[in-house]
Formats: structure tokens, C-alpha cells, sequence
């Protein structure tokens, strides 16, 4: 999958139905009628959960990767404090218990 670069998110056009134009790493614009905006997608406790990280164009692309990076590192953060909170200890992809 191809990144977005700011000649495709300008030229995304507004229509009756919301769509979702993927950048990759679980950004995307959401474009509707009122207008666009950045979202950043990922899933929490088996959930799929959105963040709404601004209105394009007062946040740019390059801004809105930067915060969906932030945001995938805070995420990991948290998930990382409570498996250890549960006795649990991060190796790699797995995940043993003491």
C-alpha cells in the first residue's frame, strides 16, 4: 500500500458518503461532506478504537504522522505496563509468565 502525499489529500473530493483514504500504519483521512480530517485506527482490548488526531488543513500530513506515531508508541506503552502488571515478562513477540 502506497502512502498518501498532499496532492491526494487535496484533491480528495467530498461526497454524500463518508469513504476513508488510507496513508498506512492505521492512518487515514476521513473525508465527508463537512469536510476532511486526520483518524488514527487501532485496536484495544480486541476493539477497534478511533482517534481523531485534527481537520486537514490546520493539520497537516506530515503532523498528523508524527501524532499517529506518538500515539501507536503510547498505546504500545500502556499495553507493555499492564502485561507486566499481570506477572507477565516481553520477549520479542511473546509473552511468558514468571
Amino acid at each position: 500500500m502506497s502512502q498518501l502525499n498532499e496532492l491526494a489529500v487535496k484533491a480528495a473530493m467530498s461526497s454524500e458518503k463518508e469513504y476513508l483514504l488510507a496513508d498506512g500504519e492505521g492512518l487515514f483521512l476521513r473525508v465527508r461532506s463537512s469536510g476532511k480530517a486526520w483518524v488514527y485506527r487501532y485496536k484495544q482490548a480486541g476493539r477497534q478504537t478511533k482517534l481523531s488526531l485534527g481537520p486537514y488543513p490546520a493539520v497537516s500530513l506530515a503532523t498528523a504522522r508524527a501524532k499517529a506515531r506518538q500515539e501507536s508508541v503510547n498505546t504500545l506503552a500502556v499495553l507493555r505496563r499492564t502485561v507486566r502488571s499481570r506477572g507477565f515478562t516481553i520477549a520479542g513477540a511473546t509473552a511468558s509468565r514468571q
